[in-house]
């Protein structure tokens, strides 16, 4: 493994890892060793995230164990693109957990920023070499060993580290305000889905069409009403945002015709048979159909196909995203799984694009909240507390333009996120770009 196979400017050489480094593995602590007191472990997580907690050992061990403030340190079992690969110690004097290598070097052979630069361009080729399953790797010290380093002069070394970091605060800067783009997007479709919800999205609207009908007439005459459940008729004790004369409060359950459970038949990732929904394909209030699974068709599958404008609620689901929803509108005859809902609402009663709105608004959000119950890991928000979801509808004209509206507003916000999106990988990708160069002898030239 050399990770390049170019010629290298003069000077410069490929060196043996085992001829130049030594890699010191960490002490494999038992948990019963775990302390509150003495100096931190360093374990995988801790070079991963600065914000995991640490474990203490209040005891001594050999030097090889100790990594001091700038050490060097190598993860050779983890995640690759986060804890897998080099890392500069940052924190205080500390023990090694196993899985970790401190990276021992000659100062008159390395400089450690360069070096540490070196292994993460070597990083891909660790990966592929690298065993563990889904999500993880891990490479033994003996292959580690046998992989070479592209080496420069010592001087030219300390110019490649100090560009490459001149280039990383530059590219971390653009990140930082990809970030905050992404934020002030996500921030604006919430905006519009409150002014969508309370009105005041449609309010020149409602100013030129004052005779605009409500929903009551028709909620009232909506097929198969009467044979809900009385909960479904006492709205929840949330505060709701204020709302126009014209709107009617009611609830998810009086304004729909259907709300039932998807299958629990298990879905097969061949596709064979029937596309069958998950909670995973909901996203950000939309249906993402790119991970399918599928199930055969029977009398089940039959009766439960989705149809144009069918809502679908995700009933059980981390606490952070129980209650998210979506509304079906694709071409391909599709299923849908037990953890999800379909709702169907009366004809001239309610538009199944300004519910899911309401569902995802941040008043919906807040609901999903106050009604979920919770369990070891998931929550669930059952059929019969949906159907009290309380829901304010306008006029059946007025949803439809506030969801002309909106949608429209939303999906400028969407292309919007697709071009930050596009900017973030860039930048990203950008970094092996430069650690390419840089290895070519191109970043500043081969010679100091």
């Amino acid at each position: 493994m050399t990770g390049n196979a170019e010629t290298l400017p003069p000077g410069w050489t490929r060196r043996r890892v085992g001829d130049v480094l030594k890699l010191r593995n960490g002490y494999a602590f038992k948990t019963s060793e775990w302390s509150q007191l003495g100096r931190p472990i360093i374990r995988i997580q801790n070079l991963k995230s600065d914000s995991a907690t640490h474990n203490y050992f209040d005891g001594d061990l050999p030097d090889r164990f100790r990594a001091d403030p700038g050490d060097l340190l190598f993860a050779w079992s983890g995640t690759p693109g986060t804890s897998f690969g080099a890392h500069v110690w940052d924190g205080p004097e500390a023990w090694i957990n196993q899985h970790i290598f401190r990276v021992d070097f000659s100062s008159e052979d390395f400089d450690r920023d360069f070096l540490k630069l070196a292994l993460d361009f070597n990083l891909n080729d660790y990966i592929s070499e690298a065993q563990g399953g889904v999500g993880l790797a891990h490479i033994t010290k003996g292959k580690l060993n046998e992989s070479q380093l592209i080496t420069p002069p010592l001087d030219v070394q300390r110019q490649i580290a100090v560009r490459v970091a001149e280039i990383s605060e530059s590219r971390a800067s653009a990140l930082g305000h990809l970030v905050r783009a992404r934020r002030s997007i996500e921030r604006f479709g919430q905006a519009v889905l409150a002014a969508a919800c309370s009105g005041r999205l449609t309010a020149d609207w409602r100013e030129a069409n004052p005779d605009a009908q409500s929903v009551e007439a028709a909620l009232a005459a909506a097929p198969g009403r009467k044979a809900r459940r009385t909960a479904a008729n006492n709205p929840s004790d949330l505060a709701l945002p204020g709302l126009p004369d014209s709107y009617t409060l009611t609830t998810v359950g009086r304004a729909s015709t259907a709300l039932e459970y998807g299958t629990s038949k298990r879905a097969e990732a061949s596709p064979d048979g029937i596309p069958v929904l998950r909670m995973g394909n909901i996203q950000d209030g939309r249906l993402d159909v790119t991970d399918l699974k599928y199930c055969p068709i029977d009398r089940e599958i039959e009766r439960l196909m989705l149809q144009n404008g069918d809502l679908l609620f995700n009933r059980t689901n981390s606490p952070e995203l129980v209650g998210k929803a979506a509304v079906f509108h694709e071409n391909t005859p599709m299923t849908f799984a037990s953890y999800l809902i379909r709702v169907r609402f009366a004809e001239k009663v309610a538009e199944a694009d300004f519910v899911n709105y309401w569902i995802n608004s941040a008043w919906g959000r807040v609901w999903a909240r106050h009604v979920k119950t919770d369990g070891v890991s998931q929550s669930n928000i059952n059929g019969t507390k949906l159907a009290t979801m309380p829901l304010p509808l306008p006029p059946i004209e007025e949803q439809r333009e506030i969801v002309r509206r909106a949608s429209r507003m939303l999906s400028l916000a969407d292309a919007l996120l697709a071009r930050v999106e596009l900017a973030s990988d860039r930048v990203n990708q950008s970094s092996q770009a430069v650690l390419a160069k840089a290895f070519r002898g191109d970043l500043i030239g081969a010679e100091s």
